[in-house]
């Protein structure tokens, strides 16, 4: 079975790039998406929206932007804190905010990766290839 990876941003056009660069890499994965860290919060929590772990399985990788409405990036990786469970699983940042306070933020916060959008099509592709080594970093369940 392939790993799943949660996408949490609410940029349409960046939700479906990621989609395409997902389908045409090497690595093959199962590409779970929600809006924003209030959304994400309750998939990794179970919540009642998600509460179905055949519909939404564990993520092996949380892919995740910063600058959402609601819950941002960063409150996403504070809660994360709080919770031993999610400690190994990898969470890598995509965001359009180039920063260095919020990189250091989100680094400090326990962010795995860095990444500031936009970036080429070859690296997102490139990226994503990458991210099968984060993916066996921890064992979902």
């Amino acid at each position: 079975m392939n790993p799943t990876i949660l996408l949490v941003d609410d940029d349409d056009f960046f939700k479906r790039l990621i989609e395409r660069a997902v389908s045409k890499s090497r690595f093959k994965v199962s590409l779970q998406h929600v809006w924003d860290g209030e959304e994400a919060i309750s998939y990794l929590s179970r919540g009642e929206n998600f509460c179905d772990a055949a519909k939404y399985p564990c993520p092996a990788l949380v892919l995740l932007d910063l600058k959402m409405p609601r819950v941002d990036g960063f409150e996403v990786l504070e809660w994360r804190l709080t919770r031993s469970e999610l400690k190994e699983m990898p969470f890598v940042i995509l965001t359009s905010s180039d920063l260095q306070r919020d990189k250091e933020r989100a680094l400090a916060l326990g962010a795995d990766h860095y990444f500031v959008k936009p970036i080429s099509w070859q690296e997102l592709v490139a990226i994503i290839e990458t991210l099968d080594t984060l993916c066996g970093k921890t064992n979902p369940g």
